[in-house]
């Protein structure tokens, strides 16, 4: 018998969110999608990609499988795999996931964010500096946007306090918060900044910081417009 490991994860930014999810046998991916979408909340973005996940199990995979499912989203999996909770708003999911369960050898388990690394950048595509931006742009495109890519001034960029203090709870040590932005970066492959057409930051904290640290006056950056009028470079 054939054990599937299946991983989801979803990104969420004021401006768009993206989710995905992969699946695996024998450590070696044999499937993934991504898709994005503009979203009210990241619990969204985590439910979205478990909903494409499930939808890819009831297609794909034949009856009887061992189909192991992992999410770092505890409040999710909760909700999902406890029918006795009346709170959970997604009726739709929740039916999806019964119905499998008589068909599959089927679990849905928390794990820590460390540990979903793959699916976790697979959400995030859309802001990887080596996504191919025609590739991206046709994702974006039903939802009216596309992406450029400017060479500017990081003193440009506009940070939102909603970021400033999203990855610490306190900024005062600022050498510590680096340290912290630069291993998050590394272990997560962030290397761009995202704005939106107005220079206001969407994506790319980490980077910025560690950027700021080393004494970077200019980079790169993925701006985000509105409107399909816009052709990407």
């Amino acid at each position: 018998m054939v054990n599937y490991k299946c991983y989801f994860d979803g990104s969420y930014t004021p401006y768009i969110s993206g989710y995905a999810f992969c699946v695996t046998v024998d450590g070696k991916i044999i499937y993934s999608d991504t898709n994005c979408g503009r979203l009210q909340t990241p619990h969204q973005a985590e439910t979205m990609a478990l909903f494409m996940l499930l939808n890819y199990i009831k297609d794909f995979i034949e009856h009887g499988s061992k189909v192991e499912v992992f999410g770092d989203d505890k409040t999710l999996i909760d909700k999902v795999v406890c029918s006795g909770n009346k709170k959970f708003e997604n009726l739709e999911i929740r039916l999806l996931y019964e119905v499998l369960k008589p068909n599959y050898s089927l679990s849905l388990t928390h794990i820590p964010g460390k540990e979903n690394k793959t699916a976790h950048n697979l959400s995030r595509i859309i802001y990887n500096t080596k996504s191919n931006l025609t590739n991206i742009n046709t994702i974006l495109k039903r939802e009216g946007i596309c992406i450029e890519r400017e060479y500017m001034s990081i003193d440009d960029i506009f940070i939102p306090g909603y970021i400033k203090h999203c990855i610490l709870p306190s900024p005062k040590n600022y050498t510590k918060r680096v340290r912290h932005c630069q291993k998050y970066g590394h272990d997560h492959k962030s290397k761009i900044i995202s704005i939106n057409s107005n220079g206001q930051m969407i994506a790319g904290y980490t980077t910025y910081l560690v950027l700021k640290d080393s004494g970077t006056k200019s980079c790169y950056v993925n701006v985000w417009k509105e409107g399909m009028e816009i052709i990407a470079a």
